[in-house]
């Protein structure tokens, strides 16, 4: 009996912040209901056993048979946060406070560093820093040394422009991050201008995987066989390929920082700018790119490049692999980056209502058992 109401109790609670959370954000400003619900998202998770963020952290473990050359950097992953809640345990309301204190830090996960142009900013730029930049920890625009901010946090990198492809922007916007950053966050991303990020689900995703260790994340490359001699790779070489976006950990970074310059100086072969961070990363830091089948549905690059061409895109359910996705690349039009952040948050919040239905439900049967 005294379990039971131990029980009760617990749902009561969840059901009184599933509620209020969910009137209020109905009302909060655009922004706003944003972090709103990221915070119940994350209490929900740890109520409700919900395991998505373990299993996107076992899917990048997850490893091709046939490949031996970059098995051990993916067993280097599994390693869990030791701040994390044992799953099997119960939760006792007194406990909340701490649990509240740990999604305050998760918010310190992840630096999103975008490679942007001069040309962009008003553009792209402005779409992710009003949609998906409002969901990460930390988020700055990398532009040539002469660009205006536009009101947005933008870094100007010295002795840097907009020529394309951005080598020497991608560079010095990993050295930027580690000279500058390096101890305060976890993970840090390259992202491109032109790509939607899932900022709730990327912290899920990066809470289960030790980033003490030296990963090297995103969805490989192999190069094409008729370039691979062109690029340069060695057999077993894998890349990131930069498009969907490319996570390094801070072990990694801390690994490459110092060959940063070397690279840039000694080691380019090719225009192809996330082929040369790649071979920077193999043959200076020794790391591949993790290899997974399930990265290439998390990471996810629609090689038509037609699914997300209008803001008319509406229905996600038409389209699983976008809603288990991470990030979503291309995105080129700043109205469809709105359209999709629209329509993720929409889909959350109906989530939202359907755990607090299953909670009353719950509720009612405990009730009848008394």
């Amino acid at each position: 009996m005294r379990a039971m109401r131990v029980k009760l109790s617990q749902l009561v609670v969840v059901l009184c912040v599933v509620t209020a959370l969910s009137i209020t954000l109905l009302y909060l400003s655009p922004q706003t209901d944003v972090h709103q619900l990221e915070a119940i998202q994350s209490q929900l998770h740890r109520f409700h056993d919900d395991d998505k963020g373990n299993h996107l952290a076992q899917a990048a473990t997850e490893q091709r048979p046939e490949e031996t050359t970059t098995r051990e950097a993916s067993k280097q992953m599994v390693k869990p946060r030791e701040d994390s809640v044992p799953r099997d345990r119960v939760l006792r309301i007194g406990e909340r406070p701490r649990l509240i204190f740990q999604d305050l830090r998760r918010r310190r996960t992840v630096f999103v560093g975008v490679v942007t142009a001069k040309r962009y900013l008003l553009t792209r730029a402005k779409a992710i820093h009003e949609t998906w930049g409002q969901d990460v920890a930390k988020l700055s625009f990398f532009s040539s040394s002469d660009t205006h901010n536009g009101g947005l946090p933008v870094v100007n990198l010295p002795d840097v422009d907009d020529t394309y492809p951005p080598q020497k922007k991608v560079f010095r916007m990993l050295k930027y991050m580690h000279d500058n950053f390096i101890d305060q966050f976890d993970w840090f991303m390259r992202a491109d201008d032109d790509v939607y990020v899932r900022g709730q689900k990327l912290v899920s995703f990066l809470d289960g995987i030790d980033s003490s260790q030296p990963i090297y994340m995103g969805q490989p490359g192999f190069g094409r066989i008729e370039d691979r001699k062109r690029l340069q790779l060695h057999d077993g070489e894998v890349y990131c390929m930069g498009g969907t976006g490319v996570l390094f950990s801070r072990a990694l970074l801390k690994r490459l920082a110092p060959w940063i310059e070397d690279c840039l100086a000694h080691t380019i072969v090719s225009w192809n700018e996330d082929v040369e961070v790649g071979r920077c990363v193999s043959r200076r830091a020794g790391q591949q790119c993790t290899w997974s089948y399930d990265l290439d549905r998390y990471f996810f690059n629609d090689y038509s490049n037609k699914m997300f061409a209008d803001s008319q895109f509406q229905d996600l359910r038409r389209h699983h692999y976008a809603t288990r996705a991470i990030t979503l690349h291309p995105v080129k039009n700043p109205d469809m980056m709105r359209s999709l952040h629209k329509l993720f948050k929409e889909s959350d919040l109906n989530a939202l209502r359907e755990q607090e239905n299953r909670v009353r439900a719950k509720l009612m049967d405990l009730s009848k058992n008394k």
